[in-house]
């Protein structure tokens, strides 16, 4: 599953929307000039549904095991490598 399906359930129309164009156009600036849009609105947006998906648990690249159902995920420190993987968390 990539990044934009994780926040799909949670998503507004209008952040979908903008999930989709960056999808097919690879990244927020390309998706902007294809819908006509400011950059800055296009990613307030989908910072806006992160943060949401944040506060529910949804954090892909970050962490992503999870805690045992009815518990909520505190904070978690993510150690990452030169490369850019997750060493340690």
């Amino acid at each position: 599953m990539d990044r934009a399906e994780k926040f799909r359930n949670i998503a507004t129309e209008t952040q979908a929307r903008y999930l989709d164009a960056v999808k097919e156009h690879g990244d927020r600036q390309k998706a902007s000039l294809a819908l006509g849009l400011n950059k800055a609105t296009i990613s307030e947006t989908l910072m806006r549904l992160e943060r949401r998906g944040s506060r529910l648990g949804i954090a892909p690249g970050h962490f992503e095991h999870g805690v045992a159902p009815g518990y909520l995920m505190g904070k978690v420190t993510v150690q990452r490598g030169p490369d850019g993987d997750v060493e340690r968390t």
